[in-house]
């Protein structure tokens, strides 16, 4: 399904090699695709039952730091987000731009994903990755209900 026009959405190939028409994958990293994302992310969680929604992140230097450390202890922050939400759907959250461009944006986004009742985020060491993007994005982050498997 075509989720937004401001997404690039990329073909996803299943271990098999075959098209994998139920999944797609979209990388963000403009306030129209953010925006978009959002809506999709609350029509799913609006749906009744528990939604998992799997979270992973990778460090990286934020160019805009300018040689500050993170209060985490290091200069390394988030530099992007991986949710993928209720077997379909996958978004790739590039935060170094979304953070530049529309910071509100992004934490309208990460305060319904993550403190939606609904929702479930399942990550291995999710408590660093949250720690993390709160540093990131010099915000709390509120996560409502969280399964680390680590």
């Amino acid at each position: 399904r075509s989720l937004m026009p401001f997404c690039r959405q990329f073909d996803w190939k299943g271990i098999d090699g075959a098209n994998n028409d139920t999944c797609s994958v979209h990388w963000v990293d403009s306030r129209e695709g953010i925006s978009a994302a959002l809506k999709t992310a609350q029509d799913l969680l609006d749906c009744p039952g528990r939604k998992f929604i799997g979270v992973d992140a990778e460090f990286g230097a934020d160019p805009f730091a300018c040689g500050k450390t993170d209060s985490v202890g290091g200069n390394n922050y988030i530099s992007l987000i991986q949710l993928a939400l209720d077997e379909e759907i996958i978004f790739l959250l590039d935060i170094i731009k979304l953070k530049s461009e529309c910071k509100q944006d992004l934490l309208q986004f990460v305060s319904v994903i993550f403190g939606h009742s609904r929702a479930i985020s399942v990550s291995y060491g999710g408590d660093e990755d949250f720690r993390r993007l709160a540093s990131t994005l010099q915000s709390d982050i509120s996560v409502e209900n969280a399964l680390d498997i680590q």
